[in-house]
């Protein structure tokens, strides 16, 4: 899985370009690095591999050269994870594997979009959460009780 080819043929490739939140699209970076280790072993890509495969692979996939990687002149989306979470335990010692090999799961510490937070201790800092919420909730409250 090592060739860079093969990079839109893996489970990966599919789901960088979904619509799916954060959370979800961490855990299947790390569904494909178990898949991998599964089927190729020793020959398997590395956690970083997957994470490299998951930013610039699925840039290089979209055509992109303005995303991908962190670094001047490119979009500087990004999430941060507190790395002090007890799951996280031992992970200090390979950081760029993490996601790979350890995974994370739920919200995200901080997210920024375009340069702006858009999420601050893992609470979105756009909307009201609580008030979106219960006005879901009195949307679905008033649909089920058509039905």
């Amino acid at each position: 899985m090592k060739d860079p080819a093969l990079a839109s043929s893996s489970r990966l490739g599919g789901a960088v370009i979904s619509d799916r939140v954060v959370a979800s699209l961490l855990e299947e970076l790390r569904v494909a690095y178990l898949l991998h280790r599964l089927t190729s072993s020793r020959q398997a890509p590395t956690g970083y591999d997957i994470l490299k495969l998951a930013t610039r692979g699925s840039a290089r996939l979209l055509g992109r050269d303005d995303i991908g990687q962190l670094c001047e002149g490119k979009c500087a989306d990004l999430f941060m994870i507190d790395s002090r979470r007890l799951e996280l335990v031992g992970s200090c010692y390979d950081p760029k594997s993490v996601l790979g090999t350890v995974g994370v799961r739920g919200a995200v510490d901080y997210t920024v979009v375009h340069g702006r937070v858009t999420v601050r201790d893992g609470r979105l800092v756009t909307v009201d959460e609580e008030k979106v919420a219960q006005e879901a909730n009195d949307k679905c409250r008033a649909y089920l009780a058509k039905a």
